[in-house]
């Protein structure tokens, strides 16, 4: 990570940081790990139309990814 990546992680928000991190396919376990939080709460970001499951049937291991809406929030192009 050089010292811009550090300056512009810093610069986001806690909100922010979670959606870019839900960018790539991952379980809400591995988003805690790296961002340091203790406990995520996913509730808002799927009821807010930000993130979606990937294998919603899934007990364990279930996968979340960026919706259209939440890459819009963060600044990422668009995925057709």
């Amino acid at each position: 990570m050089n010292h811009n990546d550090v300056i512009q992680k810093l610069q986001l928000s806690k909100f922010d940081q979670i959606l870019l991190a839900f960018s790539i396919p991952k379980t809400p376990r591995q988003v805690e790990k790296g961002l340091g939080i203790k406990k995520l709460k996913l509730k808002s970001f799927i009821e807010g139309n930000f993130i979606k499951p990937l294998n919603p049937e899934a007990r364990k291991g279930r996968l979340y990814t960026l919706t259209i809406k939440g890459g819009k929030l963060v600044n990422l192009p668009s995925q057709s």
